[in-house]
């Protein structure tokens, strides 16, 4: 006996050399509905590629909300039932179990709330690494803040005082300004004065 399951761990530790890293994290995922020997052929090939990878013990309850020491995570918002069910199914494929909305509904058919706005699809903390890679590419990038102009207050640069006045330009008041324009400057706090282009300095 004790030689069947030698050689079924060895047959096996084959099989997952073969795999990528992301087919045996998947696998850890549903390390339950593994053998003994299939356990300690895919530990040993975590080990061999110094993954840190834990072995899940059972599956997600059904319904997350009755175990609330399930550290479990926002991992997007979904519109509609039919972008959960596709995103349920892509993550389960890959080993993460996720469930749905405030009570963490793990069948998608008991909810029965409205999308408006989005519903939160969560997964367990620790398998974020996992549904990340499982869904890279698949999400356009999140929208960028909205763009601010920076605005700033002209300041004397002796002083850095906000108090100064505009005493003119050099040159001919009735032409159009020109790129290389000289603008005259006083500061009412200290009395510096100064010429530059207009621009900011550092």
């Amino acid at each position: 006996m004790q030689n069947h399951w030698t050689d079924e761990t060895e047959r096996l530790r084959k099989v997952y050399g073969g795999m990528g890293d992301g087919q045996l994290e998947a696998l850890a995922g549903e390390a339950y509905t593994l053998t003994d020997a299939a356990r300690h052929a895919l530990q040993d090939e975590l080990a061999v590629r110094k993954m840190d990878v834990p072995l899940r013990e059972a599956p997600i309850p059904k319904n997350a909300a009755a175990r609330p020491e399930l550290d479990l995570m926002v991992f997007r918002r979904v519109g509609d039932l039919s972008e959960a069910r596709w995103l349920k199914q892509l993550l389960e494929d890959a080993g993460v179990a996720s469930c749905l909305g405030p009570d963490n509904l793990y069948s998608l058919e008991q909810f029965g709330s409205e999308f408006r706005g989005g519903v939160d699809f969560k997964i367990l903390r620790s398998d974020f690494e996992r549904a990340t890679e499982a869904t890279r590419g698949l999400f356009p990038p999140e929208p960028a803040d909205e763009q601010v102009d920076y605005v700033y207050e002209a300041r004397c640069p002796e002083c850095h005082s906000t108090e100064i006045v505009f005493m003119g330009r050099e040159g001919d008041p009735e032409a159009e300004p020109a790129v290389d324009a000289r603008f005259n400057w006083t500061c009412d706090h200290c009395g510096h004065q100064w010429t530059d282009d207009g621009i900011q300095q550092d």
